[in-house]
């Protein structure tokens, strides 16, 4: 069996999700291209992403007409940045704050009547910006042999690319110390790559094989590359898995893998899922079942059994019998609305988790007719219980459907285009949609009032804290979002604090519900789920199904143990 050590910083820093965020908010809701003025990252696959986001790429202003430009993260020469606000763009400056940092001390020491060393590739968008800032002589170097053709100068100020490789670094500032009198040097490397080159060093110790996962052109991943082969390990650069060698691969014992700061998490996860399935054989004796599972949990027929799952529970809650037709009323809406709302908006898919994107290109035509086939099915379940409930049924799936299609496009809500524009709505629509169809169609169909209240408040917590946990799981693999999630409109931490914050209410209420004699015997059910969100918000991040269709499986198995538990204690 392949074994593979996966570094633990490997993927994006907060320099390339600063300037993602950036450009993401600057053409929301807009109908206009929004602009980057130069690739705002290196990395080819997620500026297709952005280019579906209709921020596209320019290197230059000409024939341009007035518009919104985004500095990338490299930034520009303070004199490209002036030709850009003399011609009446808007400029929305991207630049990393550590380019930033060094741009400010090229200007200050230059000032001062010092010439510029830089040391870095010459032709680089980040030094042709850096080489902007001085007036005095700049010179790029690229290791220590380029000391040697350094002209006599008075005063030094040594500056390094932010990628540099750290040893090299070193080497050059001790050549030109001990040549020139009157040296100051920039402590200019971001610790984003300090971290990623340190762990390569580290990795490479105990590995027969090396890959980095990252844009060819980026040079912080090329670097990551060659600091690996010059250690003496064979090593490869991907930008996507379908480069992997398998058959090479599979003669390996050990294989390291790592990313360049500018790759998304979500590339590197496919490399993995990739890697690991060189052990497919061994760790699935049964893999068509495996695929089976698969196809359950990303056609939504597994999430569909869960708001089955989840009305059981509810009707016993509120002391009703649980009827099929209302059971499988919820079904139906739930897997019709998903499939439906993913079908007819697979470009948003295809640039927040273009894995499932790909999945459902292969399965399109199963999909639809399995959307039409499960609204059909709950309208006609629906008709038969009533007017009421047949409404409701159709509110929910067409809010559910329209929620990422164009709604406002004049009136008094001119920069509203989609429900999914408003910011933190995701997780209020879908906990009020399944609040609706597992709680109140039952409750008016059935009649019974006891703990209405507890129901409510429960699946409203749950199916929140479910959307939220989705939204934390797409940012930490990097994937391009709108705000319309709350994790992506908050920090991360705040968003845990928050999903901690409603189950540890749910709990509260539910035990002092028991403590004032409003105790009913599903209480334990309601409980053990959540205690299992609670297991689950913790442990997310460090379990090796967390970028994977796993994470679904466990993460929707809340709402079968809840039916589980119900159906056992109905029993006692």
């Amino acid at each position: 069996m392949v074994e593979i050590r996966l570094a633990k910083n490997a993927g994006f820093c907060w320099g390339v999700k600063r300037a993602i965020d950036i450009s993401l908010e600057a053409a929301h809701g807009k109908t206009e291209p929004t602009y980057t003025y130069g690739p705002l990252i290196h990395n080819p696959q997620l500026l297709k992403l952005l280019k579906n986001k209709k921020i596209n790429t320019i290197d230059s202003i000409d024939g341009l007409n007035k518009s919104e430009i985004i500095i990338r993260t490299h930034g520009i020469t303070p004199q490209k940045m002036e030709e850009i606000k003399a011609a009446g763009h808007k400029v929305i400056n991207a630049t990393c704050p550590l380019v930033a940092r060094v741009q400010g001390m090229i200007k200050k020491f230059s000032k001062k009547g010092y010439s510029i060393v830089i040391v870095g590739d010459n032709g680089h968008a980040e030094v042709e910006g850096l080489k902007g800032y001085a007036k005095t002589p700049v010179y790029v170097i690229s290791d220590k042999n380029g000391v040697e053709a350094l002209p006599p100068i008075d005063k030094v100020f040594i500056a390094a690319q932010t990628t540099c490789n750290r040893e090299n670094y070193s080497e050059v500032v001790s050549f030109i110390q001990s040549r020139y009198q009157t040296v100051e040097v920039g402590d200019t490397i971001c610790e984003a790559t300090y971290l990623r080159q340190d762990e390569v060093i580290d990795i490479v110790k105990d590995v027969d094989f090396m890959i980095v996962v990252g844009g060819k052109n980026s040079a912080n991943t090329n670097r990551l590359a060659k600091i690996s082969a010059e250690k003496g390990v064979e090593t490869i650069l991907v930008e996507t898995e379908d480069e992997l060698d398998i058959k090479r691969l599979a003669e390996c014992r050990i294989i390291g893998v790592t990313a360049g700061a500018s790759t998304p998490k979500w590339l590197l996860d496919r490399v993995i899922t990739k890697l690991e399935a060189l052990s497919e054989t061994e760790k699935y004796l049964f893999p068509n079942v495996v695929e089976g599972m698969r196809f359950f949990v990303k056609s939504n027929l597994y999430l569909a059994f869960g708001a089955f799952a989840l009305t059981y529970l509810n009707m016993k809650v509120m002391g009703a019998d649980p009827k099929l037709e209302l059971l499988a009323l919820s079904f139906f809406a739930v897997l019709s609305t998903y499939l439906f709302h993913q079908l007819l908006n697979a470009s948003n898919l295809f640039t927040s988790n273009p894995s499932k994107y790909r999945y459902h290109l292969k399965y399109k035509k199963a999909f639809w007719m399995m959307a039409f086939i499960a609204f059909f099915s709950g309208l006609f379940v629906a008709s038969d219980l009533g007017t009421l409930q047949t409404l409701l049924y159709l509110t929910v799936v067409i809010f559910g459907i329209s929620y990422g299609t164009e709604v406002f496009k004049r009136g008094i809500f001119p920069k509203v285009l989609r429900l999914a524009d408003i910011a933190g709505s995701k997780e209020v629509f879908a906990a009020i949609g399944w609040a609706v169809i597992t709680v109140i169609v039952p409750y008016i169909t059935a009649g019974e009032g006891r703990a209405l209240l507890i129901a409510l408040g429960f699946t409203i917590g749950i199916v929140w804290v479910r959307s939220m946990l989705l939204g934390l799981r797409d940012i930490d693999e990097d994937r391009v979002a709108g705000k319309e999630a709350l994790p992506s409109v908050s920090s991360g931490k705040a968003a845990q604090r928050t999903i901690y914050g409603i189950v540890a209410t749910i709990a509260v209420v539910l035990l002092t519900n028991y403590y004032f004699g409003a105790s009913h015997l599903f209480l334990p059910a309601m409980l053990a789920v959540s205690a299992y969100l609670l297991w689950f918000a913790y442990n997310r991040r460090e379990n090796r199904w967390a970028h994977s269709t796993k994470f679904e499986f466990f993460l929707d198995g809340q709402y079968f143990i809840a039916a589980i538990l119900a159906f056992v204690l109905s029993q006692v």
